[in-house]
């Protein structure tokens, strides 16, 4: 990968990482706000904590894996899966860019 292009990735992972805690923390206010407003039918309130905690778990997740990414950056190893060592498609790591494995070892790991 060029030097370009990783330093697209860097800027897109710091902005990431910025975005994910961003929401984490509003994530965190609104939970706040319901609970204590009590808003709605006690399943339907129920229901949205569920899910806005589930949404909070993968975006802490995600943030987990942004400086590792930056460091596989740092040290020429960005890109490149960290099971079978070939490169990760590009649209994958557009949409994942802390993507640790190719989609194929991503599914096998899933399995």
């Amino acid at each position: 990968m060029d030097a370009a292009a990783l330093r697209e990735y860097e800027t897109a992972l710091l902005k990431l990482q910025a975005d994910l805690r961003s929401e984490i923390d509003s994530s965190s206010e609104a939970r706040t706000a319901a609970i204590d407003g009590r808003i709605g039918r006690s399943g339907d309130t129920l229901h949205a904590q569920q899910l806005a905690s589930e949404m909070n778990r993968r975006r802490q997740a995600r943030l987990k894996l942004i400086p590792s990414a930056l460091q596989r950056i740092r040290q020429g190893a960005f890109g490149l899966c960290a099971a079978c060592r070939h490169p990760i498609n590009t649209p994958r790591l557009n949409a994942f860019p802390e993507a640790l494995f190719c989609i194929n070892c991503q599914r096998d790991r899933m399995l």
